[in-house]
């Protein structure tokens, strides 16, 4: 039986990760401040998390991640002396705390497979929201159903300027968006949900609207993806697919089969040349980056990414503990603080490095990576059977494998505050995984005693 403060903590998480997923810019002004719905949640989440008994167990890589939430916070917070004002670092640095906090509330809250169905209930609703809007922004006979929500300045801030883009594409094709954001940052949210979502499948079996809900949410994420029409996005698709059948078995694996069968069959019949879709992007973007890489910006800025910080930080030695922060972005954009400004940053190795240092770069791959390797251990001491353990700890391992391709070709993760929620909500999840193990053995040794009784 959950107490009372665990019951809120709870319900606030859900509600959480239903704007996470569906609308994480809904918000109001304060003046010149914009106050974020998902922020004042998250706050809510931690104020009543902050009570519930402590796990019995160390929280892995608990240090780093408080180290790199002192750098960012550090960092913004010398920057803003440097460009004069303090008003905005201290506001971002608020939104970043509330994001990392994610990772420390996720684990002290889930503590059972209820407790995460429950979760995942709220994020189907917003995952199906953000894929209807991927789809219908993206075919020209659908558009002005999405702008309606997308022109709206409360869910959308840019909303203005995003409703005169939409409406500058007339009736061709477009790159889908939603009121999570662009179209590489929606379609790494829908990568991340979609594997979870079969949880519910298993462990769930929701009757009723939820039902249909989910099964059109499992069609439609993969056909959302793919309206983003962004090569990161659909290799991120496409390496979480390989992961569901190399670490997956039986219905999940038919299922995946079944989708990629119907969408092959579905943009066949139509055409993949059709005027209703946009692949000649995907065709001349990935032709540029084999036959002509440094030819583009668009294209270079991405190997670029990898090259540049290091020959950077030559000439700037201070980078390796200290960057430029993001808060100066808001200020002017005219401030120069640097020779970081300006260069290739299309990843998020570089741009932690320009914002943060190298310190601080390097640590975040690390955590990536260590999570990964912690994940992957679980998965090789555990069977592949039907405990919800089991099924979980693969499943994060496939949303860490297409987690890699927002990680190397995008820098959302930590250049903006959602982006980063996301980062942090994943990383808890996979930390979780011990509060799962534990639970299960429990109701097994107490289901044993009981049958020796």
């Amino acid at each position: 039986m959950m107490n009372k403060n665990h019951a809120k903590a709870l319900k606030f998480l859900c509600i959480t990760v239903l704007l996470l997923f569906g609308a994480p810019k809904i918000n109001i002004k304060l003046g010149p401040i914009p106050l974020y719905l998902i922020d004042i949640f998250i706050l809510l989440t931690m104020y009543y998390a902050r009570s519930l008994p402590k796990l019995p167990y160390k929280l892995p890589y608990k240090n780093l991640v408080q180290f790199i939430l002192f750098m960012i916070l550090l960092n913004e917070l010398l920057n803003g002396l440097r460009i004069g004002t303090l008003i905005q670092p201290i506001y971002l640095m608020f939104r970043m705390s509330l994001a990392v906090s994610l990772f420390f509330t996720v684990s002290k809250i889930i503590r059972k497979p209820e407790h995460l169905t429950t979760i995942l209930k709220y994020a189907l609703v917003g995952a199906f929201i953000t894929a209807l809007l991927l789809i219908f922004s993206s075919l020209p006979f659908t558009r002005v159903y999405a702008v309606i929500f997308l022109s709206n300045p409360i869910l959308m801030p840019n909303a203005d300027a995003l409703a005169a883009t939409l409406a500058a594409v007339g009736d061709g094709s477009d790159r889908g968006t939603s009121l999570i954001g662009v179209s590489i940052l929606s379609g790494a949210f829908l990568n991340v949900i979609w594997p979870l979502l079969f949880l519910l499948l298993t462990f769930y079996k929701p009757k009723g609207l939820l039902k249909y809900i989910l099964f059109a949410t499992l069609v439609l994420v993969p056909i959302g993806v793919i309206m983003t029409y962004s090569r990161g996005a659909i290799l991120a698709l496409i390496l979480v697919v390989i992961g569901i059948a190399i670490f997956q078995k039986g219905k999940y694996r038919s299922i995946v089969l079944v989708l990629l069968i119907g969408g092959y069959i579905s943009f066949s019949f139509i055409g993949f040349d059709s005027k209703y879709f946009f692949f000649s992007r995907i065709v001349e973007r990935t032709e540029a980056a084999l036959n002509n890489p440094f030819g583009d910006e668009r294209e270079s800025e991405r190997i670029n990414a990898y090259v540049q910080p290091f020959e950077h930080i030559l000439n700037n030695p201070f980078y390796f503990f200290t960057g430029e922060g993001f808060a100066r972005a808001k200020v002017s954009d005219t401030i120069d603080l640097s020779s970081g400004i300006n260069r290739a940053d299309h990843a998020v190795f570089a741009k932690a490095y320009y914002a943060y240092g190298l310190l601080t770069s390097i640590s975040i791959i690390l955590l990536y990576g260590l999570l990964a390797n912690y994940t992957l251990k679980l998965i090789r001491k555990t069977p592949n059977n039907n405990l919800f353990s089991s099924k979980l700890t693969r499943v994060l391992f496939v949303v860490l494998i297409g987690f890699s391709s927002w990680f190397s070709f995008g820098h959302a993760a930590v250049s903006n505050p959602r982006g980063t929620m996301l980062m942090f909500f994943v990383f808890g999840l996979v930390v979780l995984q011990k509060n799962i193990f534990m639970y299960e053995y429990q109701q097994n040794y107490i289901d044993s005693k009981k049958n020796k009784v």
